[in-house]
C-alpha cells in the first residue's frame, strides 16, 4: 500500500510541476505577480480534474486520456514558456505566422539544451504515468467525481489564465476572415480626418521620372534596430558606429515603426501603408493578395529608369517576401537560395549567410551595379541581431558585458562601420543616397527587458540619410510607412503616386499627429494601446482622434479592402485552344523526390502553397487541393502533409461557398508500391468526376489536361 501511494504521489507531484513551473517561470519574468497567484490556482484546479478523474479508474480507457492530456498540456505550457522568453507574448498572430517546421530546426539549433530537457521532463511524466497506472487512489465514486466537479467549474472561471485556453482563442481568432468592408460614410469620415489617402493612383497610371541628374539609393533595413540602441549608459560604446550615425546623420529624429515583424517592415515601408499579417494573411506567403497595383517604392523607382536588386542573408520564399518584391519593381532577388547557388554555406551554428558576407559582397554588387549606364536601388536587409544573436568572427565580442545579443550588437556595428568606411574610401557613395532604417525593433522578452528594461517598449527607428546637398526635413518625426515617399522626394524623381497613409517628411505636414500601427496608435506623440480608448456607445458618431477602437479596426478593414482591391486577378483556366502550350495541366511524379506541377492558365500552383504561413515545396509529400469556381478562376490553395498516404480529404476543404470544382494531388510517390499517386477532380458537390492514376508501374508521372472541365470542345 505504501509503495502504491508513493508511486502515484510521485506521478501527481510530478505533473504539478510541469503544468505550473513552465508558465510561473515566464509571468514571472513579465513581472506579473497577480497573473502567477492565478496560474497557481489554475494548476491546483487541473490537479483536481486529474486527481478526480483518477479515482474513477474502473473506467480503463479513461488512463489513455488522461495521460495524453497531461502530455498535450505540459507541452502547450513549455511553448508558452518559450514564447515568452523569444518574443515577450504567448499566442500571437506572430506565432502563427512562423509556426512551420523550418522555425522548429532554428529553435532546435540555438536552444538545443533547453529542448533535451523538456523532452526529458515528458519522458519521466510518462514514465511515472506508465508506471503509476496500476497504483490508482481507492475512493468512492461519489470523491472522485466531486472533486473533477469542482475542479472544471474553477478551470471554467479561470479560464482565460490557461495557456490552453489563450491558445484556442488565439487559433479561432487567426482562422476568421479578415474584414474588408468598410462603411461608405465611414470612408468619407476617414478622408475628412486626413488619416488615409482614399484617392490611390493605380499602378498602371502612375507616372515618374527621375531628377535631371539621378542619385542613386542604398537602402539598408538593419534587423531589430531601434534608436535607443545607441547611447546607453548602461551600455557604454554599445554601437559607437550607429551612436555616431546618429548624431551626426539622422535626416530626422525617428520614425515610429509600423512593424512587429520583418516582412511587415518591408512591406509597410515600401507601400506606405499597413499590410494585413494577422489572421488571414497566409494569401501573400501564397503569392496572392500582393498588392500588384497598389504603387511601392520599387514600382515608382522603376517607372522612373532605375535597376533594382535586392540583398539578404535569409531565404526569400519565406511569408512571401520574395514574391512581394518582385510584384513591385525589383529586377534581381540575391537570397539563401541564390548564395547557395554560388557555393556559400551558413556558417556553423549561425543562420543564413553571414552579415559579413552580405556586407562584403554588396560592394562588389554596388561596383558592378555602378557601371551600368542607369540609376540604381540596392535593398539589403541584416540578419545578425535575429534573435538570439549572432558574433562573426570578423568581430570583436562586447567588451563591457557577457551576453549573446550584446556581443551581436556591438559585431553588427562593427560590419556597419568598416562597410561605411569601404564605401566612402572607394568612392561608392559619390552621386548615392544611403538611407538606413530598421524593420522594427528589438522583441519586448524578458531577456531584452533585462538587457534594456523598458527601453523595449520604445518603438522609434532610425531615419539615417547620407548624401550630398540634402535638403531640411519639414517634419522631426514620422512612421515607418512614412520612407516611400520621403525617399522619392530626396531623390529628387517627380511621380503621381500617392500613399495610403505614408506622407513626405520634406514636406509641410497635412495630416493630423495621429499614426497607425497594426496593435496600437500614436496620438501626439503618445501610445494609445487596445483599450486606452473603447468604442463609443453612440454608433452615429463621428470619428474624431484619438479613433476608438473600433474606428481604428475600421480604418485597418478600409485599409485591408483597397490592397484586396489593388491586388491582380487570381490564376484563372485559359481556354486558347489554337496554343500548344499546356495552359492548364497538372503533373504528379511517381518518384518520390521529383517535383509536381499544376499549371492554371500558363501561372504555376505548384510553389504557392502553403502550409501554417510557410511556403511548402514542390516535393512535399502530402494533399495539394486547388479551388476553383464558376469561372475556372483560382479561390484557394490547401495543403495538408500526409501522415498516412491513405488519408482522406479534409471535409473542411469542401465548405467553400463560391467553389465549383476541387482539384486534389495526392502527392505519396515512392512509399508503398501498393500506394499510388492520383489527381482527381470534383464538383461542386465533392463528387470525384475524374481521376487519374499511373497507367503502368512503370509509368514516370500522372498527367491531366485541367482545361477539358470549363474549355469547350
Amino acid at each position: 500500500m505504501l509503495k502504491s501511494q508513493w508511486i502515484m504521489a510521485v506521478f501527481v507531484g510530478a505533473v504539478a510541476v510541469a503544468l505550473w513551473l513552465p508558465v510561473d517561470l515566464a509571468l514571472e519574468a513579465l513581472d506579473l505577480g497577480r497573473a502567477r497567484r492565478r496560474n497557481g490556482l489554475a494548476a491546483l484546479a487541473m490537479l483536481m480534474v486529474l486527481v478526480g478523474v483518477l479515482g474513477l479508474w474502473r473506467y480503463r480507457w479513461l488512463w489513455s486520456v488522461v495521460l495524453f492530456g497531461v502530455m498535450a498540456s505540459v507541452l502547450v505550457r513549455l511553448t508558452y514558456y518559450g514564447l515568452i522568453h523569444f518574443s515577450g507574448a504567448g499566442f500571437t498572430d506572430e506565432f502563427f505566422i512562423h509556426f512551420e517546421w523550418q522555425s522548429v530546426v532554428v529553435a532546435f539549433k540555438e536552444y538545443g539544451l533547453l529542448w533535451a530537457a523538456a523532452g526529458l521532463g515528458l519522458v519521466v511524466i510518462a514514465w511515472l504515468g506508465f508506471k503509476a497506472r496500476h497504483h490508482c487512489p481507492q475512493w468512492s465514486m461519489r470523491q472522485g467525481g466531486m472533486l473533477l466537479v469542482v475542479g472544471v467549474l474553477a478551470l471554467g472561471v479561470m479560464r482565460s489564465a490557461l495557456p490552453e485556453w489563450q491558445l484556442i482563442t488565439a487559433w479561432q481568432a487567426w482562422s476568421q476572415p479578415l474584414l474588408v468592408e468598410v462603411d461608405a460614410n465611414k470612408r468619407r469620415a476617414f478622408a475628412r480626418l486626413n488619416v488615409v489617402e482614399t484617392d490611390v493612383v493605380p499602378k498602371r497610371r502612375v507616372r515618374a521620372t527621375a531628377a535631371e541628374q539621378p542619385k542613386n539609393l542604398i537602402l539598408l533595413y538593419l534587423e531589430s534596430g531601434g534608436v535607443n540602441l545607441a547611447h546607453r549608459q548602461d551600455w557604454p560604446d554599445l554601437m559607437p558606429n550607429f551612436e555616431r550615425l546618429l548624431a551626426e546623420h539622422a535626416w530626422v529624429d525617428h520614425v515610429w515603426t509600423s512593424s512587429y515583424i520583418t516582412i511587415e517592415g518591408i512591406t509597410n515601408s515600401q507601400c506606405g501603408t499597413l499590410f494585413p499579417f494577422g489572421r488571414g494573411s497566409d494569401s501573400l506567403a501564397e503569392g496572392d493578395r500582393l498588392a500588384e497595383e497598389l504603387p511601392c517604392l520599387g514600382d515608382v523607382l522603376k517607372q522612373a529608369g532605375y535597376h533594382q536588386v535586392y540583398m539578404g542573408g535569409a531565404g526569400m520564399r519565406f511569408a512571401g517576401k520574395g514574391a512581394f518584391l518582385e510584384a513591385h519593381g525589383y529586377d534581381e532577388l540575391l537570397g539563401l537560395e541564390h548564395w547557395r547557388e554560388q557555393g556559400l554555406r551558413q556558417r556553423p551554428g549561425k543562420w543564413g549567410l553571414s552579415d559579413a558576407e552580405l556586407f562584403d559582397l554588396s560592394i562588389e554588387e554596388i561596383q558592378r551595379l555602378r557601371q551600368k549606364d542607369q540609376p540604381f536601388n540596392l535593398t539589403l536587409l541584416t540578419i545578425g541581431t535575429h534573435l538570439p544573436g549572432y558574433l562573426y568572427r570578423e568581430c570583436q565580442p562586447y567588451p563591457h558585458g557577457d551576453h549573446r545579443f550584446l556581443d551581436a550588437l556591438h559585431c553588427t556595428d562593427q560590419l556597419l562601420g568598416g562597410w561605411l568606411e569601404r564605401l566612402q574610401a572607394e568612392g561608392l557613395l559619390e552621386d548615392t543616397l544611403l538611407v538606413i532604417t530598421a524593420d522594427h525593433h528589438v522583441f519586448p522578452n524578458p531577456d531584452m527587458r533585462g538587457l534594456f528594461g523598458e527601453d523595449v517598449l520604445d518603438r522609434r527607428l532610425p531615419f539615417i540619410v547620407l548624401g550630398e546637398g540634402l535638403p531640411a526635413p519639414a517634419q522631426t518625426s514620422g512612421a515607418g510607412y512614412d520612407l516611400a515617399p520621403t525617399v522619392l522626394d530626396l531623390l529628387g524623381v517627380d511621380h503621381n503616386a500617392r500613399f495610403m497613409l505614408g506622407r513626405s517628411l520634406l514636406r509641410e505636414p497635412t495630416r493630423p499627429d495621429y499614426l497607425l500601427k497594426r496593435y496600437a496608435a500614436i496620438h501626439e506623440q503618445r501610445v494609445i494601446r487596445h483599450g486606452d480608448v473603447p468604442c463609443a456607445s453612440d454608433a452615429r458618431r463621428r470619428p474624431s482622434l484619438p479613433l476608438t477602437d473600433c474606428e481604428r479596426a475600421d480604418l485597418m478593414a478600409l485599409l485591408n479592402a483597397t490592397l484586396a482591391a489593388a491586388s491582380q486577378r487570381p490564376s484563372q483556366v485559359a481556354c486558347e485552344l489554337d496554343s500548344d502550350a499546356q495552359l492548364n495541366w497538372a503533373s504528379l511524379p511517381t518518384d518520390a523526390d521529383a517535383p509536381l506541377q499544376l499549371i492554371i492558365g500558363g501561372e504555376s500552383q505548384a510553389e504557392r502553397f502553403v502550409f501554417r504561413s510557410r511556403p511548402v515545396a514542390p516535393t512535399r509529400r502530402g494533399l495539394y487541393g486547388l479551388i476553383l469556381n464558376e469561372y475556372g478562376e483560382v479561390l484557394r490553395r490547401r495543403f495538408v502533409p500526409l501522415r498516412d498516404p491513405h488519408d482522406a480529404v479534409p471535409e473542411a476543404w469542401f465548405d467553400e461557398p463560391e467553389a465549383h470544382e476541387w482539384i486534389i494531388l495526392r502527392h505519396v510517390g515512392g512509399q508503398d508500391p501498393a500506394i499510388v499517386p492520383s489527381i482527381e477532380v470534383r464538383d461542386h458537390l465533392g463528387d470525384v468526376v475524374v481521376q487519374r492514376t499511373p497507367i503502368s508501374d512503370a509509368a514516370e508521372s500522372v498527367e491531366l489536361d485541367l482545361g477539358q472541365r470549363f474549355c469547350p470542345e
